[in-house]
């Protein structure tokens, strides 16, 4: 595997995995004792994904491992982003589940199934754009 596969790959892993032992040793979360298998999996085969089509923007205009390493550690934001907007703007889930409290704008946004899918592709668009603009300045 090529230095920039897992450059990219291990650091999110890596969070996934410390953050589902977290759930399940510390917090002791029952849902994550019967899915964290499957949920690790899918993260693997999620992230190798969103690597392979790094690679492959990059193919064409290969970029320095420094911008790989930045690009890699900006695709762990969502896994702080939650923590960092719970800690900012506490949920008192009890009362939103119970319909006698509404969640922020930006709760809404940050909590929703959707955000971390548009802020990779973001991301990756990003990504392409940066290394067209670069092979054109080349030419």
């Amino acid at each position: 595997m090529s230095q920039k596969f897992l450059l990219l790959f291990s650091p999110s892993v890596i969070l996934y995995t410390l953050y589902l032992a977290y759930e399940y040793f510390v917090v002791e979360n029952v849902d994550v004792r019967g899915w964290w298998p499957v949920a690790l999996i899918f993260l693997i085969f999620e992230y190798g994904i969103i690597a392979m089509v790094y690679l492959l923007i990059d193919k064409r205009s290969s970029s320095s491992l420094r911008y790989t390493l930045i690009f890699s550690l900006l695709l762990t934001v969502p896994f702080f982003l939650p923590f960092a907007i719970e800690w900012l703007y506490p949920v008192n889930w009890l009362m939103v589940n119970d319909g006698r409290a509404e969640l922020t704008p930006i709760q809404k946004l940050v909590n929703s199934d959707y955000i971390v899918y548009i802020y990779i592709a973001a991301l990756l668009m990003i990504h392409g754009y940066l290394r067209f603009l670069h092979r054109s300045q080349k030419l």
